[in-house]
């Protein structure tokens, strides 16, 4: 059962939890935690810690992680294994389909295994943006299956059967589509023409009907919201995500620290921004815990809609 939850989900601070971050957590009652490589030192530190988070605010609440394989990877060899990015997936998808349906399978069943043994439930995947060549920047790169969506949709959707097989939760990103994103969201806010196979990987999957997440890219999308990136637009959360591509399920920002951001206010401000126009829960990822308490002075109370959301989710999960 969910308590009374604020629509945020924080990345803790270190390895260990303090008190101060302790009492902080068990008065703002964050819907869930973020981990970060500063927080993955070994087997028996993070478990501890994933326990620790989920006592402070005393419920199973979940617990989220990026670990795609490749680069983008949190819980690092040799503690746990190092696993293959999506690109190399999709490349062998792409020249040998059966091989390549195995290889997704084993290396995201290995993967998961290893979260699921620290506790963690949620994983930040697959990547469904588009590859463009010559166009995409390098901060999505490999993270991609390749620059084909209907061999996009194949992976994802592999993907994300595996994991809910294994009552793992993905969550699917970066809507509407990175791929014509020509500068890396960390540092500057690109403006993306958005095509129909930006959306094609996006909108298979929200047919599914399936309990996995959504995260919102920091992009400002061409014709549609040239003013607001895309995870505090309005117009595109709710005209694109929620009516175009028809996704209802959870929908996070991507983080707000990132560049991206820099000329919306601080992380607190976008926050507030991003929850008005529509996301479910805003991700705050710095690990500090004076941003933490400034967010949660501005961040608006949990909508109905959002914790129907949640509920959902979480009848699914138990």
């Amino acid at each position: 059962m969910r308590p009374s939850v604020s629509p945020v989900i924080f990345g803790p601070v270190a390895e260990t939890l303090g008190a101060e971050e302790a009492d902080f957590y068990a008065q703002a009652q964050p819907f869930g935690f973020i981990l970060f490589k500063r927080n993955c030192v070994n087997r028996g530190q993070l478990k501890r810690l994933v326990d620790d988070l989920r006592s402070c605010v005393g419920w199973h609440c979940p617990i989220l992680i990026d670990q795609e394989g490749g680069r983008v990877a949190r819980m690092q060899a040799p503690e746990w294994q190092a696993h293959p990015s999506a690109g190399r997936a999709g490349s062998l998808m792409q020249s040998d389909p059966v091989q390549g349906l195995k290889f997704i399978q084993h290396t995201l069943t290995n993967l998961s295994t290893e979260l699921l043994e620290m506790g963690i439930d949620v994983n930040c995947l697959p990547v469904l943006d588009v590859l463009r060549p010559g166009i995409t920047d390098n901060a999505i790169g490999d993270r991609a299956y390749g620059d084909n969506p209907e061999l996009v949709i194949a992976c994802g959707e592999l993907a994300v059967w595996t994991l809910l097989a294994l009552d793992m939760t993905p969550v699917m990103k970066h809507m509407p589509g990175h791929g014509g994103a020509d500068k890396d969201t960390h540092k500057d806010l690109p403006l993306v023409d958005l095509s129909e196979d930006d959306l094609k990987p996006f909108r298979h999957m929200a047919g599914l009907d399936l309990p996995i997440w959504g995260m919102v890219a920091h992009i400002l999308t061409k014709g549609v919201d040239e003013d607001m990136p895309a995870s505090l637009s309005k117009k595109v959360i709710q005209d694109i995500i929620r009516e175009d591509i028809g996704f209802d399920g959870l929908l996070l920002s991507d983080d707000l620290s990132m560049g991206a951001l820099k000329g919306f206010g601080d992380e607190a401000e976008c926050a507030r921004l991003g929850l008005e126009a529509g996301l479910d829960i805003a991700l705050h990822c710095n690990g500090t815990v004076d941003e933490m308490w400034a967010l949660m002075d501005t961040l608006p109370p949990l909508r109905q809609d959002s914790g129907q959301r949640m509920d959902a989710w979480l009848k699914q999960r138990d």
